[in-house]
């Protein structure tokens, strides 16, 4: 086991030394943002062990995260962010919009220390989700033309495509029947698929795709109804297949094409063909939760425990503290779950020290951080969705507007997946919301002067090297 003072060593060396050394070399290239930007898209398939560095881990804890981490995305969104900051044809706000809203969620998520357990834990929490920052600013700046466009959807679809393959031997060759892929759970994996491959829909559907990418990208988007399937998770598949629906009727709004009606009759056949060999591994699923009553009922029990905390804390009871305040030997809402359990044979007594935390995110949020926390988060959440919206007009005939529609939905969906899911706790699903969220963000920033230039006409400049592009491309 590698000792803390080395992890600790490794990770000030890549965030005080190595960022800012690859900052200063990608602002004397500037082609080198883009593919930045696209390697950040790419690694959020990556195996948690290769992208983070855990300090003083707690490997038994189940909430935001069990350390200190360090993380090759901040590495990453670090030396980008410097290296646009040192571009004096930067073409973009300095400040990114959205970000004065999301740092106050992390001080907001801090000042929950008051009523915390283990301060450590909220420190680790504020520092993971705080850092993430950089993520959303790299994001923000190099978002920038049509040729990053192009590249960070071929990227997803790449990576989608490489995932179904994993899941397909974990399934077929390995033997398990609820797969992983490269991802800590199966509900982590199927969320950040659907996350993907909504937008990389929206180019497909799109007249202005060639056919030959076209193919390709619902090459990617079949290989995810896949990954889907194989992880038989049940939020995961609605959502998949109501933003599947919600895409193609905003795509044919605004564009009626041939390839409209090919993909809507395709999908009726893919429909019929998951009811008949797909539903199978579902029902098996629902099966077994119906014979374990505890799994179910223990979830309505986290949330009294969570409406609990609230009422006792406006405050919430700390950042990360969940686990500890719900749990034994120590937790002083474990009552709630000692009560509930008396009399019933089937349960373990181990379960009161599992640490379990409510499926939803939104009570998690509200029993660790409080109103202000929550409040700020789900502020940010919306203000996602405000930044869709507000550019569907300004970019309707540009070629960037597939984006806009499939993130449109894509966070329409979280708005409600939340509700059932963690998805904001897993690091990578974190990362690739933060991603999203900058390129809205570096969209936003550009309506006043995409307005002005194009009258809602197309908004799309060629440029004669990637050292001279214009700020606005799109």
């Amino acid at each position: 086991m590698v000792p803390d003072s080395i992890k600790i060593s490794v990770i000030l060396f890549g965030y005080l030394v190595a960022s800012p050394l690859l900052g200063w070399v990608i602002s004397r290239k500037k082609s080198l943002m883009r593919y930045g930007l696209c390697l950040m898209f790419f690694m959020t398939s990556w195996f948690p062990a290769r992208i983070t560095l855990m300090a003083h881990s707690i490997e038994t804890y189940r909430g935001h995260t069990k350390g200190f981490e360090g993380s090759l995305f901040v590495c990453l969104g670090m030396a980008m962010t410097l290296a646009a900051l040192l571009d004096k044809k930067r073409g973009c706000r300095l400040w990114p919009p959205g970000m004065t809203l999301y740092l106050l969620f992390c001080a907001a998520g801090t000042l929950s220390i008051v009523n915390a357990m283990n301060d450590a834990y909220v420190l680790m929490a504020a520092f993971r989700y705080t850092s993430a920052a950089f993520v959303f600013a790299a994001a923000h700046y190099a978002f920038e033309d049509e040729a990053t466009l192009k590249w960070i959807i071929r990227t997803l679809a790449a990576s989608l495509i490489l995932q179904a393959l994993v899941c397909l031997k974990m399934r077929y060759v390995d033997g398990r029947f609820q797969v992983m892929g490269w991802f800590e759970h199966q509900n982590s994996l199927a969320m950040w698929a659907y996350t993907c491959a909504l937008p990389v829909l929206a180019f497909a559907l799109s007249s202005k795709t060639s056919r030959k990418e076209s193919l390709f990208y619902f090459g990617a988007f079949a290989a995810t109804g896949i990954m889907i399937i194989l992880t038989v998770s049940r939020a995961a598949l609605a959502a998949y297949a109501l933003g599947t629906m919600a895409v193609w009727i905003l795509c044919a709004i605004r564009d009626w094409n041939r390839k409209l009606w090919l993909f809507g009759a395709a999908g009726l056949c893919a429909a019929c063909l998951i009811a008949v060999r797909g539903l199978n591994g579902l029902n098996s699923r629902l099966e077994s939760l119906k014979d374990a009553k505890e799994e179910i009922d223990l979830r309505g029990i986290l949330i009294i425990q969570a409406k609990t905390m609230l009422q006792d804390h406006w405050l919430g009871v700390g950042w990360n503290n969940y686990g500890l305040a719900n749990s034994e030997p120590d937790g002083q809402y474990a009552y709630i779950l000692e009560h509930w359990a008396q009399g019933d044979s089937k349960l373990h007594l181990d379960l009161f020290e599992r640490e379990p935390l409510p499926e939803s995110y939104y009570w998690l949020l509200l029993a660790e951080l409080g109103y202000p926390g929550f409040i700020c988060n789900v502020a940010f959440m919306a203000l996602c969705l405000w930044w869709t919206l507000a550019c569907t007009k300004t970019y309707w005939n540009s070629r960037v507007l597939p984006l806009v529609f499939g993130l449109m939905v894509v966070m329409l969906l979280y708005l409600g997946h939340c509700t059932v899911e963690r998805i904001l706790t897993q690091s990578k699903n974190i990362t690739l919301w933060l991603l999203f969220a900058g390129c809205l963000a570096r969209l936003h920033s550009m309506r006043p002067r995409a307005i002005k230039k194009s009258c809602w006409g197309p908004i799309s400049q060629k440029t004669k090297s990637p050292g001279n592009r214009q700020p606005l491309a799109f």
